[in-house]
C-alpha cells in the first residue's frame, strides 16, 4: 500500500473539491437555463399571452399594458423627452424624464448620482410625485401658508428627488422658487463663518453668497418684484452675490419681501436635508461652546418660516429630511415628525411603514428599553426646550418604495442608459430585484451597478 505525503494529499482533496463544485454548477445551470421558445409559441405571444415554461416576456409596445409591468417601445434607446408641467398626469406615471435644461443647469450637484447619468438628468415620474404637487397646489391656494410638508422615508427611497421634481415642476409653472438642496453643508464647519458682534449669532457670507447666486439662476424673472426701497429683487441678490460681506443683508431683505408682497407669483420654499437645522454643527464659539444651528443667521433666516414668526401668504413650505448622514439626526424632530399627521396618498401610491428608530422617543430608546423621561433621547436633545425655535404645523408625507410597474420601468431605463448589462429584464427577474431591495430606489440602483 503506498502512502502520500502531506502535500500530495493536500492537492488531491483540492482536486476532489473542484470536481464536487463543477458538478454542482452544472446541475444548477441544467435546473435554471431559459430554454428557447418553440416555434409553435410565435403566434400565442403575438395574441397578447407573456407566459411560457421557464421564463416571462415582457410584452411589448403594441399590446396593452398589463397590471404591474410597463410598455417598453422597441426604440427605447431614443432620447428621453423633457419634463414639462402637461407631463403632471396619471397617464404618464412610470415615464423616465429628463429634467428641463434651465432647472439642470440651477441646480448643478443637487442632482443624485442615480438620477444623473451622461449629459442626460433623468428620473422617472411617479405617482407620489404627483399626490405632491396637488397637496402643494392646495397649500398655496390657502389665505396662509398652514402647514411645513416633510417628506419622510427610510434612506435611499427618493425624498430628495421627489423634492426635486416637485421644485422643477412649479418652476416650469412660473413660480418663485428658493431651492436649498445641501444644508449639511452649513452645519458641518466647511463653511466660513465670522460671529455677529454683540450677539451669539455667526454670519457665513460664502455659503448665502452662493445661495443668492442659485436663487438668481432658478429664478430669471426676479426683475418683476420690487422691495420697498424700490430695489428689483435681481438687484438685492446681485448685490449680495457681488459683495458676500453684504450676502446676508440681502437674503433678509428678499426673503421680507417675498413675505410681504402680494401682488406677485406663488413662491415655494424647499428645503433638503432640513433635520440640519435642528442639530449641533461642527463650529465652536471663541469660549470653546459648540455652536447650534440655531446661531448661524443663515439657518435663522429661513426657519422663521416653518415656526410662523415669518408668515407666507401664496405660497408652500416644503422640506425633506435626510436619514443618511448620522450626524444630521435629530431625535426632537424625530418625535414631532412621528407624531405629526400624515398627508393622505392616492391608492395607487402604497405607503411604506415609517422606518422611525425610535416610536415614542420619550419612553423607549433604540433597543425598546424603557428610559424614565429624564433619559429619553428627546430629553437631551438641546432644541427640545426651544419651543420657540419648533417648528409649527408639521405635516409628514411618506415617500413610498417601488411597486413592479415603477421597478420595471426603471430597470428597463437603466439598462438602455447601460446601467445594467448582461441581464435579460423577464418577470421573474423583476419581482426578485423588487423583493431583494423592497423597492428602496437606491438599492436597486446599487444591485444594477453590481452587475
Amino acid at each position: 500500500m503506498a502512502f502520500l505525503t502531506r502535500s500530495a494529499m493536500l492537492s488531491l482533496n483540492r482536486c476532489r473539491s473542484a470536481t464536487r463544485l463543477c458538478r454542482t454548477a452544472s446541475v444548477f445551470a441544467s435546473k435554471t437555463h431559459v430554454r428557447s421558445r418553440p416555434a409553435s409559441m410565435s403566434t400565442q405571444a403575438a395574441s397578447g399571452s407573456t407566459t411560457r415554461r421557464g421564463a416571462t416576456v415582457i410584452p411589448n409596445a403594441s399590446m396593452p399594458r398589463p397590471s404591474g409591468f410597463p410598455s417598453i417601445a422597441k426604440e427605447s434607446k431614443a432620447l428621453l423627452g423633457e419634463w414639462t408641467p402637461k407631463k403632471a398626469a396619471p397617464a404618464n406615471v412610470g415615464e423616465v424624464l429628463q429634467f428641463p435644461a434651465s432647472c439642470s443647469s440651477a441646480t448643478k450637484g443637487a442632482i443624485p448620482n442615480s438620477v444623473e447619468k451622461g449629459k442626460q438628468s433623468a428620473f422617472m415620474l411617479r405617482q407620489s410625485t404627483l399626490d405632491l404637487i396637488a397637496e402643494v397646489t392646495r397649500e398655496a391656494n390657502q389665505a396662509t401658508c398652514n402647514r411645513v410638508m416633510t417628506l419622510d422615508g427610510p434612506k435611499g427611497v427618493g425624498k430628495s428627488v421627489t423634492l426635486l421634481q416637485t421644485v422643477s415642476h412649479f418652476r416650469s409653472e412660473g413660480w418663485i422658487v428658493l431651492y436649498l438642496p445641501q444644508t449639511a453643508n452649513w452645519v458641518d464647519g466647511s463653511e466660513p463663518f465670522e460671529p455677529v458682534p454683540g450677539t451669539k449669532m455667526f454670519r457665513q457670507p460664502q455659503a448665502v453668497a452662493r445661495t443668492l447666486q442659485q436663487f438668481l439662476d432658478l429664478n430669471p424673472d426676479l426683475t418683476k418684484i420690487k422691495t420697498a426701497e424700490g430695489q428689483t429683487l435681481a438687484q438685492v441678490a446681485e448685490t449680495g452675490v457681488r459683495e458676500p460681506e453684504k450676502a446676508q443683508e440681502s437674503l433678509e431683505t428678499i426673503l421680507d419681501t417675498l413675505s410681504k408682497e402680494k401682488n406677485r407669483p406663488p413662491v415655494l420654499i424647499a428645503i433638503d436635508q432640513v433635520n440640519s437645522f435642528y442639530s449641533k454643527t461642527a463650529y465652536f464659539d471663541a469660549q470653546s461652546n459648540p455652536v447650534l444651528a440655531n446661531q448661524l443667521t443663515a439657518v435663522d433666516a429661513f426657519v422663521r418660516f416653518l415656526n410662523r414668526t415669518r408668515p407666507l401668504s401664496k405660497g408652500a413650505i416644503l422640506c425633506a429630511v435626510d436619514q443618511s448622514d448620522t450626524q444630521l439626526q435629530s431625535p426632537f424632530l424625530e418625535v414631532l415628525l412621528s407624531n405629526s399627521p400624515q398627508i393622505p396618498s392616492s391608492p395607487s401610491s402604497q405607503p411604506i411603514a415609517a422606518n422611525r428608530r425610535y416610536q415614542d422617543v420619550t419612553s423607549v430608546d433604540s433597543f425598546g428599553v424603557l428610559l424614565s423621561d429624564r433619559l429619553a433621547p428627546a430629553s437631551y436633545d438641546p432644541f427640545a426646550p426651544q419651543s420657540e425655535w419648533h417648528p409649527k404645523s408639521l405635516a409628514r408625507f411618506n415617500i413610498p418604495g417601488y411597486n413592479r410597474f415603477e421597478v420595471a420601468s426603471i430597470l428597463q431605463y437603466y439598462k438602455d442608459a447601460e446601467i445594467l448589462k448582461n441581464v435579460k429584464l423577464t418577470r421573474e427577474y423583476i419581482e426578485k430585484q423588487l423583493v431583494l431591495t423592497g423597492g428602496n430606489a437606491l438599492k436597486l440602483y446599487k444591485r444594477c451597478l453590481s452587475f
